[in-house]
Protein backbone atom coordinates (compact mmCIF):
# COMPACT_ATOMS: atom_id res chain seq x y z
CA UNK A 1 0.00 0.00 0.00
CA UNK A 2 1.55 3.32 -1.05
CA UNK A 3 0.25 6.83 -0.54
CA UNK A 4 1.91 9.67 -2.48
CA UNK A 5 1.59 13.41 -1.87
CA UNK A 6 2.85 15.84 -4.52
CA UNK A 7 3.79 18.78 -2.33
CA UNK A 8 5.19 21.01 -5.10
CA UNK A 9 5.36 21.03 -8.88
CA UNK A 10 6.69 23.79 -11.09
CA UNK A 11 7.77 23.16 -14.69
CA UNK A 12 10.46 20.43 -14.47
CA UNK A 13 10.74 20.54 -10.66
CA UNK A 14 8.68 18.56 -8.19
CA UNK A 15 8.74 17.44 -4.57
CA UNK A 16 6.90 14.25 -3.58
CA UNK A 17 6.47 12.49 -0.25
CA UNK A 18 5.65 8.75 -0.21
CA UNK A 19 4.53 6.53 2.64
CA UNK A 20 4.47 2.77 1.98
CA UNK A 21 3.31 -0.11 4.16
CA UNK A 22 3.95 -3.76 3.24
CA UNK A 23 2.92 -6.83 5.16
CA UNK A 24 2.56 -10.55 4.90
CA UNK A 25 3.21 -13.92 6.46
CA UNK A 26 6.52 -15.82 6.52
CA UNK A 27 6.95 -19.53 7.18
CA UNK A 28 10.21 -21.44 7.43
CA UNK A 29 10.18 -25.24 7.63
CA UNK A 30 11.18 -26.41 11.10
CA UNK A 31 10.93 -22.94 12.67
CA UNK A 32 7.28 -21.92 12.24
CA UNK A 33 6.17 -18.59 10.90
CA UNK A 34 5.05 -15.15 11.74
CA UNK A 35 4.08 -11.77 10.32
CA UNK A 36 6.48 -9.65 8.28
CA UNK A 37 6.10 -5.90 7.75
CA UNK A 38 7.89 -2.89 6.28
CA UNK A 39 7.18 0.83 6.67
CA UNK A 40 8.94 3.27 4.30
CA UNK A 41 8.92 7.07 4.30
CA UNK A 42 10.54 8.73 1.28
CA UNK A 43 10.99 12.27 -0.06
CA UNK A 44 11.70 12.61 -3.78
CA UNK A 45 12.94 15.92 -5.15
CA UNK A 46 13.15 16.29 -8.93
CA UNK A 47 15.47 19.30 -9.18
CA UNK A 48 15.34 19.60 -12.95
CA UNK A 49 14.70 17.57 -16.07
CA UNK A 50 17.93 15.59 -15.64
CA UNK A 51 18.76 15.76 -11.91
CA UNK A 52 16.98 14.47 -8.84
CA UNK A 53 17.51 13.05 -5.40
CA UNK A 54 15.57 11.10 -2.80
CA UNK A 55 16.04 10.35 0.88
CA UNK A 56 14.16 8.59 3.62
CA UNK A 57 14.03 5.67 6.02
CA UNK A 58 12.69 2.13 6.16
CA UNK A 59 11.64 0.16 9.25
CA UNK A 60 10.72 -3.51 9.22
CA UNK A 61 10.22 -6.70 11.15
CA UNK A 62 10.89 -10.31 10.09
CA UNK A 63 11.23 -13.72 11.67
CA UNK A 64 14.27 -15.82 10.66
CA UNK A 65 15.15 -19.20 12.19
CA UNK A 66 12.34 -18.69 14.71
CA UNK A 67 13.77 -15.39 16.04
CA UNK A 68 12.18 -11.96 15.60
CA UNK A 69 14.46 -9.43 13.86
CA UNK A 70 13.96 -5.70 13.25
CA UNK A 71 15.75 -3.55 10.70
CA UNK A 72 16.11 0.22 10.23
CA UNK A 73 17.59 1.65 7.03
CA UNK A 74 18.35 5.26 6.09
CA UNK A 75 19.05 6.13 2.45
CA UNK A 76 20.13 9.03 0.23
CA UNK A 77 20.07 8.65 -3.57
CA UNK A 78 21.26 11.02 -6.32
CA UNK A 79 20.04 10.65 -9.93
CA UNK A 80 21.45 12.23 -13.06
CA UNK A 81 20.97 11.74 -16.79
CA UNK A 82 23.38 12.79 -19.51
Amino acid sequence: LTHEWRLMRRYQQSFVQRLSVDGGEYHQKGFGGGPIWTLRLEHDWQIGRRVGMSWGATWGGRRYDGEREHVTTVFLTFRGHL
